[in-house]
Order: C-alpha cells, then sequence, then structure tokens
C-alpha cells in the first residue's frame, strides 16, 4: 500500500529481472499504466522508479489494477494448462487404446500362426506315423 512507498526496493522495478517478466511484462500496457501513475525510466533505461512526488492513491490504484490483471492473467494461463493437459491426456488415451488394439490384433494373428503351426506339425507327425506304419505293414493303409 501507499506505507510500502517510503521504501527505496518498493520504488524502483527492474524491467529486466525475472519477478517483471513473469509478472507485469505479460500484461498488456503494464508499463504505460505505471507510467501513468507516476513511475519513470531511470537513467540505465533498465528500472522504472518512482519519484517521491508520486500520488500515493493513485499508485494505490494502479497497484490494484496491475494485480487484478496479474491474477486474471495468471488464472487464464493456468486454465491453457489445464485445457492443454486435457488435450495431452486424450492423446495419450487414444494413442494407448490403439497401442492395445495393435497388440490385440498382433496376438490375434500371432495366435492365427501359432495355430497353423501346430497343425502343420501335428500333419507332420500324422505322415510320419503313417509313413512309419507303412513301413512295418505294406498292407497296413491306416
Amino acid at each position: 500500500g501507499g506505507a510500502r512507498l517510503g521504501e527505496a526496493k518498493h520504488r524502483s522495478l527492474n524491467r529486466e529481472s525475472h519477478a517483471f517478466a513473469a509478472t507485469l511484462a505479460a500484461i498488456k500496457g503494464a508499463v504505460r499504466l505505471l507510467r501513468a501513475a507516476g513511475f519513470v525510466d531511470a537513467a540505465d533505461g533498465r528500472h522504472l522508479v518512482l519519484p517521491d512526488t508520486a500520488d500515493a492513491a493513485l499508485v494505490a490504484h494502479a497497484r490494484a489494477a496491475l494485480k487484478a490483471a496479474v491474477a486474471a492473467v495468471t488464472q487464464a494461463s493456468l486454465q491453457a494448462a489445464a485445457s492443454q493437459r486435457e488435450q495431452d491426456n486424450a492423446a495419450a488415451a487414444e494413442r494407448l487404446a490403439e497401442l492395445k488394439r495393435l497388440q490385440r490384433a498382433h496376438q490375434a494373428h500371432r495366435t492365427v500362426a501359432e495355430e497353423a503351426e501346430r497343425l502343420r506339425i501335428l500333419r507332420e507327425v500324422q505322415a510320419e506315423r503313417f509313413e512309419k506304419a507303412r513301413r512295418e505293414d505294406p498292407h497296413n493303409h491306416c
């Protein structure tokens, strides 16, 4: 609030700081609002500084407006992230379902192939038995 305006750390904003980038930089018009509230560009070009002559009430209104804007942007960002997570989860569920379908199809194919192999071996065994029986008894054709 207004009581904090006397502290130097609350009278200067580093436009290149992570905190500024993470909050105010995302708000369209934030810097213009800060300037309208009394902040001025520092000589280093990196900071916005609030002179001692700034109107505390105006600064408080600007601060409240910026806090509300940051909250709205944060909420929108959280909602967008949640929506993206939902989309990602849905896509992952689709991929998983497709993988399971392919796995079942592969298993079915393998089962068919295994059955074909079993029948081939069975026919060979039957043919070998028949051949053995025929060799042992040329008159037996079973």
